[in-house]
């Protein structure tokens, strides 16, 4: 595979900006899905405190 150098230049800056964009949407995906469990368990735990407060 024989490459002009700007062609290398341009893979050696673009594989590694695509893998750090990869990266972070996985991070954004990964804080999404806490912070609606965090919520979901919050919403719980709160429901548990009324229902033990209206006994």
């Amino acid at each position: 595979m024989l490459l002009k150098l700007s062609q290398k230049a341009i893979v050696l800056v673009a594989v590694p900006i695509a893998f750090e964009l990869l990266f972070v949407g996985v991070l954004a995906y990964l804080l999404r899905q806490a912070e609606q469990r965090a919520v979901a368990f919050q919403r719980k735990d709160c429901n548990r405190f009324l229902a033990a407060s209206n006994r």
